[in-house]
């Protein structure tokens, strides 16, 4: 959908970034929609900012993205305003993306400045793996040195023909950079971008070249990129790898919402890692994130999902009285095994669905003060300063 609305956004842009003047209206409209489909639109604001602006046209900037950019920070102050009713331990899941983002850039600012080559290696690996998916390291290097200077030559020919593509691209790539984790759906984005770059390279390298010889010899390294590209897609495709994932994770929650159906009353209080929304939407419990999300964790950038004691007290507030283990309770088990040792018989395993498992939570079997570990005390406030 991102893409999508991206491309319609830019559809009415005529070279250079210059709009034609009927049309401004239609641009600001969809870029009103881009906005309201994913957070990661202001990429591509950004990308159209930049080249208007550069243009001189900083006029026709404020026309096209103003209604844009006043949505986005409408939509954003409507969203800090209710972080306040979030419970603590769950503002990292329900909260608004910007507070990972503050988080991350003004909370630890030397943490973050170590991580980054650990997270561009990351991002590269991905992005190379959109060039070439599913091709050996050793191949995908030799491929990925052929290629990359036609990146460089087609983003410098877009620039000439169409500015806002060319940093669009370079703003969702910074989005990546400060994003505080790697994703392939995050990074999917970016493959338009790439496949454009490089035709257009091709291009223009082609017409540049006055042997017949290298001119050749290009064209045989983007046929072949093409066609091994098509092949190796279309076998995946085929293969059903795309689906697979999707269809995985699809079963699972059907056997979650049978079990819980089974074992559950209309009022229970159903808490999960990743399905709670869903388990919501198909059952119509009421539900709860089981676990505070952190995108980074303290020894790399992988995600982690909160000590045996937040979760317990993430447990105590939301009154979780059935709980999903959706991944052979890695997510979970530590905290649960705390559970039982404090309060004897407050675990009840109800259903056994591999990988998955559910879990009956009884808090009547021990006391308050013997269910999670108090929160550690803050350092007192420094008087001066």
């Amino acid at each position: 959908m991102l893409l999508l609305m991206g491309a319609l956004a830019a559809w009415p842009v005529g070279a250079h970034g210059d709009p034609l003047r009927r049309r401004s209206g239609l641009v600001s409209v969809l870029m009103i929609l881009l906005v309201l489909t994913r957070s990661a639109a202001i990429a591509p604001m950004v990308g159209f900012a930049i080249a208007l602006v550069l243009a001189g046209q900083v006029r026709r900037a404020i026309v096209l993205l103003g209604p844009a950019a006043l949505v986005a920070l409408a939509w954003g102050t409507w969203a800090a305003a209710r972080v306040v009713e979030i419970p603590e331990g769950m503002r990292d899941v329900l909260g608004p993306y910007t507070g990972w983002l503050s988080q991350q850039l003004l909370g630890d600012p030397a943490g973050f400045s170590g991580r980054m080559p650990a997270h561009i290696e990351a991002v590269a690996g991905r992005v190379a793996a959109l060039l070439m998916p599913g091709v050996p390291s050793v191949l995908g290097g030799f491929v990925l040195a052929l290629l990359l200077p036609l990146v460089a030559v087609g983003f410098r020919g877009m620039l000439r023909r169409f500015p806002p593509f060319a940093w669009a691209a370079v703003a969702y790539l910074g989005l990546l950079l400060l994003w505080p984790y790697v994703d392939g759906r995050l990074v999917a984005p970016l493959h338009p971008f790439l496949v454009t770059f490089i035709l257009v390279g091709a291009a223009d390298v082609g017409r540049s070249l006055r042997a017949p010889r290298m001119s050749r010899i290009l064209r045989a390294v983007v046929v072949g990129w093409v066609g091994a590209y098509t092949l190796g897609t279309a076998s995946r495709v085929a293969s059903g790898w795309p689906v697979r994932p999707y269809r995985i994770r699809a079963e699972q929650l059907a056997l979650a919402l049978e079990a819980v159906e089974r074992t559950a009353t209309a009022d229970a209080i159903v808490g999960a890692p990743e399905f709670w929304p869903a388990l919501h939407l198909h059952g119509g419990w009421t539900v709860t994130p089981s676990a505070p999300f952190r995108p980074i964790g303290e020894e790399g950038i992988a995600p982690v999902w909160g000590s045996p004691d937040e979760q317990l007290r993430l447990w105590e507030a939301t009154g979780v009285s059935h709980l999903l283990l959706e991944s052979r309770g890695q997510i979970h088990g530590a905290a649960l095994d705390s559970l039982e040792a404090r309060c004897p018989g407050s675990v009840d395993l109800v259903a056994v669905l591999p990988p998955q498992m559910l879990v009956r939570t009884h808090w009547e079997a021990c006391g308050p003060e013997r269910r999670a570990a108090p929160p550690p005390p803050q350092p007192p406030a420094n008087p001066i300063g």
